[in-house]
């Protein structure tokens, strides 16, 4: 049929977007799939099916790729959560605009009913909110003014914080040449927007630095960890009795090269 050779994907409960991954899987194989089941006893999906998976695939795209975008680990990541809940649901509106009677729409006005549900207030979350304006990325952009009046004061507040703590600490050196090297900024210093930008930030406003430091290196989900933890179960398990150099060195190897 000159159609890529692809799998199946299976949905797994414990891996996001894996339900997405196997209903876009099964629309990109449906011409494949119509043929051999058209030869068998096992029915086939019919029209109307099919063109239901299709609106929900449609409507499913863009919070699978918001998904794997706030899973990152070499980019902050919490500074993305307001402007990705924003965008979604822009994003979905527009479909239930553009497709109102759509197979997907059910599904998609479900979803906006379930994200004002689960974050009825999330432009007004401090540490959000304080990600959010730090990042050069997105600053105010997603904010109205009376959003971006209390962002400012967040960071205001936080500022004046730090400044306090600052003159009750001894003196230490954050100057860029510095910056780099400090185990919290590691996985964003490799970003050279980000770079750029506390490079700048240290030089001109040491404050704002401290306090972008802190608050961007948090992760905006828990990927990372599990992540960690399936390497280590690659690594530690009853079925290795050698272990080869590849499977120690997979997540230090980055660490190893910043030391020497």
């Amino acid at each position: 049929m000159g159609l890529q050779q692809l799998k199946f994907i299976q949905d797994v409960e414990t891996r996001w977007s894996t339900e997405y991954a196997m209903l876009d899987r099964l629309v990109s194989l449906r011409e494949a799939v119509a043929a051999e089941l058209s030869s068998s006893d096992v029915d086939s999906l019919s029209p109307l099916e099919w063109k239901l998976t299709s609106g929900l695939v449609e409507v499913m795209k863009p919070f699978a790729d918001a998904t794997k975008e706030c899973c990152g680990n070499n980019y902050p990541t919490a500074s993305m959560v307001i402007p990705t809940i924003h965008c979604l649901e822009i994003a979905t509106t527009n479909h239930i605009r553009k497709n109102k009677f759509g197979t997907g729409v059910p599904f998609a006005r479900y979803l906006i009913k379930a994200l004002r549900s689960r974050f009825p207030m999330y432009k007004m979350d401090d540490i959000n909110v304080l990600c959010t304006i730090l990042d050069p990325r997105y600053k105010v952009v997603v904010f109205n003014d009376y959003e971006t009046q209390y962002a400012v004061n967040q960071l205001k507040k936080e500022i004046k914080v730090n400044s306090i703590e600052v003159a009750k600490t001894p003196t230490k050196n954050n100057t860029s040449s510095n910056l780099g090297k400090q185990n919290p900024l590691r996985a964003i210093w490799q970003h050279r927007v980000f770079r750029g930008f506390l490079i700048l930030m240290s030089d001109c406003f040491p404050l704002v630095a401290r306090v972008a430091l802190y608050y961007l290196s948090i992760p905006a989900t828990q990927v990372a960890t599990e992540r960690v933890f399936s390497t280590a179960g690659n690594i530690f398990s009853n079925r290795h009795v050698l272990l080869l150099p590849h499977y120690f060195i997979h997540e230090n190897l980055k660490l190893t090269s910043e030391r020497h």
